[in-house]
């Protein structure tokens, strides 16, 4: 099997983005009123929308789509202002912008949450996992995955069967390739009674995939002829394009360099005319590997270069990483050692940078420790009681022989009833420190050390189920952070988050401080006297202002705006998070660097 493989995975169309073009973050300013009243309906601009998308027209959909979100915030319709904040992070990540869609997936989110829109917030979940996927963060992918699993209807069977295929392409990229077969066998058998969906072909691709990793070329070339024909006949070119570039992989794999040449050669103008910047990168790598085994290492080293530089703009390591692999093995055919350990050493740099992925194989490993470690507890436990029975009979028919034996019976029982009680203390002991380890863990936030989404969620839920508690809620947003992530790198945004999180959690009296998400930071405090709220949100942004932060040759400064909300009688979680984020919002408004309390 060869290497590269395992970093041209996936192959996935984009069917799954049509069907969200349907009603994301604003970057910049919105458009201005007179730019939408010559539009027509809103029923009818939507439909604007996807046409633009569906013909690769993505600054018009945009600028459609940004009408769309404003109707919908002007009619106060938060359902559908979610759904269109969602539609711009998909034209975002198509024009390659990972991070601006992230911002838009992740606000999209926090509004559906807040609605409790179980769809919606599992569309959202989808769409972070697979940009965190693309990025090699697999442990956090493969968790907000699972997260959106639940949420899907079981009326909608298409949606659900695409969470599972997800999972099962994270396994895929993991290396898991038994899980990634189980996964994907569970979202075939959702669609059974549904193969005339739009989303049939791309099971059937992701499984041939799944059996070209297992070395299967029968199997895979057949299910990849499969797709070709549906596709075809459908006219559908996101399944073609996975269909060619399946057949490729599984030609080079069977020696044919030509036939491979020739399938990789109708499938680039599918991908350049949809112009996903993931899909396309994966042929052209693809092609790359191809052109080495053809003896025209030049072309292929070219063409991994370029590769390699758009991977790098847009931060999809994982195609970095097969560039990378790829130029080493061209660099080292032709003895230039110099270059082949130069590109080494970046791909084991790149691999340490992924140990994320590793970070969540442990825990999953961990899960699966402690069941064990309980299913055997509780097997050990049954036995001694099978044992004890035993003994007991035998006590009884041997009573009547002899006392000796009776007093020898009844002391083998003591000794067992007691060793059971010490081994079930033990047992019990060590399951408790490993449920409380990954308790601890499953409510932290790895990159600041403080309270994560889920604990802070439970801890909003318990505030407002005591109605004689007197509080107050902080939301805190960096100021413009994808510049500092754009202008200084990731590490320094990394940087930048501890700081605010350090701030916020210094300078509030909080129950709880945490990351709410993205650059987005909650505190629930207890405070009912709006002057030293204002106060503490001074102290707390001057603190930020006159921080310089530093990372490498680089010295940066960051803001940060505040919105509060003091809890009214009785009020729920959701109203007091919506007058919260309302706040914060005004406070952006007027200028950022500063704080608003609601109901001022």
């Amino acid at each position: 099997m060869h290497d590269w493989a395992r970093c041209t995975l996936g192959w996935i169309g984009p069917w799954s983005l049509l069907v969200v073009l349907g009603t994301g973050l604003v970057s910049g300013a919105e458009p201005q009123a007179d730019a939408c009243d010559g539009l027509a309906d809103t029923a009818r601009i939507k439909q604007d929308s996807i046409a633009a998308f569906r013909g690769g027209d993505y600054a018009e959909a945009e600028r459609i789509e940004h009408c769309v979100l404003q109707r919908a915030r002007a009619a106060g319709e938060r359902k559908a202002e979610a759904q269109s904040i969602n539609n711009l992070g998909v034209l975002a990540k198509r024009r390659g912008d990972a991070d601006q869609a992230l911002a838009h997936y992740e606000e999209s989110l926090a509004i559906r949450r807040t609605l409790d829109d179980r769809a919606g917030m599992a569309q959202s979940l989808n769409n972070i996992a697979v940009l965190h996927k693309n990025w090699g963060n697999f442990y956090q992918a493969l968790s907000l995955q699972l997260e959106a699993l639940p949420l899907r209807s079981a009326d909608a069977p298409h949606a659900r069967a695409e969470s599972l295929d997800n999972i099962a392409l994270i396994y895929l990229a993991l290396g898991d390739l038994a899980e990634a077969e189980r996964y994907n066998a569970l979202a075939l058998d959702a669609m059974r009674d549904h193969t005339e969906h739009s989303s049939w072909p791309r099971l059937l691709a992701n499984r041939a995939q799944i059996l070209f990793q297992q070395g299967d070329l029968e199997g895979a070339g057949r299910e990849a002829e499969a797709v070709l024909r549906r596709a075809e006949s459908s006219g559908s070119r996101s399944s073609l394009g996975q269909a060619l570039g399946l057949l490729a992989q599984v030609e080079q794999a069977r020696g044919h360099v030509d036939a491979a040449l020739k399938y990789v050669e109708r499938a680039l103008p599918l991908a350049e005319e949809t112009g996903d910047p993931k899909e396309l990168g994966e042929l052209r790598l693809l092609e790359a590997h191809v052109l080495v085994d053809a003896g025209e290492p030049d072309r292929a080293r070219a063409l991994a270069e370029s590769v390699l530089a758009t991977a790098r703009d847009a931060d999809a390591r994982l195609i970095e990483r097969g560039a990378l692999e790829l130029l080493a093995r061209i660099a080292e055919s032709e003895a230039d050692w110099e270059g082949a350990l130069h590109h080494r050493s970046a791909h084991a740099e790149l691999d340490r940078a992924l140990t994320s992925a590793m970070t969540g194989r442990q825990m999953a490993d961990l899960r699966a420790s402690l069941a064990l470690q309980q299913q055997n507890a509780e097997l050990g436990l049954l036995q001694r009681d099978n044992q004890i029975q035993s003994l007991q009979i035998d006590r009884q028919r041997v009573f009547g022989l002899a006392l000796f034996g009776g007093l020898l019976a009844l002391s083998a029982l003591i000794l067992m009833v007691s060793m059971r009680y010490r081994y079930a203390r033990r047992a019990h002991a060590l399951l408790q420190s490993k449920s409380a380890a990954l308790e601890q863990a499953a409510r932290t936030d790895t990159l600041t050390g403080l309270a994560n989404r889920f604990a802070l969620s439970e801890a909003l839920q318990q505030a407002t189920a005591a109605s004689g508690r007197l509080q107050a809620l902080v939301l805190m947003d960096l100021d413009h952070f994808k510049q500092v992530n754009d202008s200084y790198g990731h590490p320094a945004g990394d940087l930048a988050l501890r700081t605010a999180a350090q701030a916020l959690h210094e300078h509030f009296d909080a129950t709880i401080t945490g990351r709410w998400g993205g650059e987005e930071f909650l505190a629930i405090v207890e405070e009912r006297d709006r002057d030293a709220l204002r106060q503490a949100a001074d102290r707390c942004l001057a603190a930020l202002r006159h921080t310089e932060l530093r990372w490498e040759q680089h010295a940066f400064r960051i803001t940060a705006s505040l919105g509060m909300a003091l809890r009214q009688p009785d009020e729920q979680a959701v109203s007091w998070l919506s007058r919260t984020d309302r706040a914060l919002y005004a406070a952006k408004d007027a200028g950022r660097d500063g704080a608003v309390l609601a109901d001022d």
